[in-house]
């Protein structure tokens, strides 16, 4: 081939080179427009829906369809609503737990569950099952037992356990029906030996220490009010005449006489209490 020959060639690829590269972009645009309008159809389906369910308050389809229109490949002005819708259904979604009970009174995880017919695997496992709110029906297969219950479930109550039982009054878990032997006899002390008198109530130690206090206040306080009276008839002699500081010693031991007493007696009443009601 001639070297013209080579250069026309050589131009000819190069033109359909730029032709292919000004296509590709349009050819790109035409294949995905089918897919965009599919996303957008299915985004605007999801948001009627999620409107529409959530108003009706069936929540837990709202849910389902508002997170499809909460995708960020849908339109901004309806993923904005279908962002705000989905979370307050998320705080009004109630839900339930379900506890299955054999007649021993012990839990039965393993035990089969349906609400409204519907089976939910590891339903008697205690974990929370969202519901719509309203009436539902809870069944539970227990030893073979089937039970059924129905419940209203309120808005936004996410702490409601439904706890269903083979029989009506089952047992308390762990705890036997066998009579209790009854109390075992302490360390020290002989079964065999006759049982105590009522009537012997032994003495505490307090009354004994309450008692000598009470006594050691009244002796004192007698002493003191004697030497206090002996001292007043002294002051009486010299009436009129008698030093200050002789008056003040006659008052400070009417004062201790008085103080000694008022414990005695204190302590005395404290001690008679004690006896009476040990």
């Amino acid at each position: 081939m001639t070297y013209a020959g080579r250069v026309k060639l050589g131009s000819r690829r190069k033109l359909a080179l730029a032709f292919a590269f000004a296509l590709a972009p349009a050819l790109v645009t035409t294949a995905a427009a089918p897919a965009f309008a599919d996303e957008t159809e299915s985004c605007s389906h999801a948001y009627e829906l999620g409107q529409r369910f959530r108003q009706e308050s069936k929540l837990v389809d709202a849910r389902k369809e508002l997170l499809i229109c909460a995708q960020d490949l849908c339109p901004p002005v309806l993923r904005k609503d279908c962002v705000a819708w989905l979370a307050e259904v998320a705080e009004t979604m109630p839900a339930i737990s379900i506890q299955a009970r054999g007649a021993d009174g012990c839990d039965r995880p393993q035990a089969t569950a349906w609400i409204d017919g519907v089976l939910i695997p590891h339903g008697a496992e205690g974990r929370p099952i969202d519901l719509n709110p309203g009436p539902h029906t809870v069944r539970v297969e227990v030893d073979g037992a089937m039970v059924e219950q129905t419940v209203v479930v309120a808005v936004g109550d996410r702490r409601r356990v439904v706890t269903l039982s083979s029989v009506p009054n089952a047992a308390t878990c762990g705890v036997s029906d066998r009579p209790s032997p009854g109390p075992l006899p302490s360390a020290g002390v002989d079964a065999n030996a006759p049982p105590q008198r009522e009537g012997a109530r032994p003495v505490p130690t307090l009354v004994y220490v309450l008692g000598g206090v009470g006594l050691v206040g009244l002796g004192v306080g007698g002493g003191f009010g004697i030497s206090g009276w002996s001292q007043k008839g002294t002051l009486d002699a010299c009436k009129g005449g008698c030093s200050n500081r002789d008056v003040d010693t006659m008052q400070r031991t009417f004062l201790v006489s008085d103080v000694a007493m008022g414990v005695g007696l204190v302590a005395l009443a404290a001690a008679t209490v004690m006896y009476l009601t040990r």
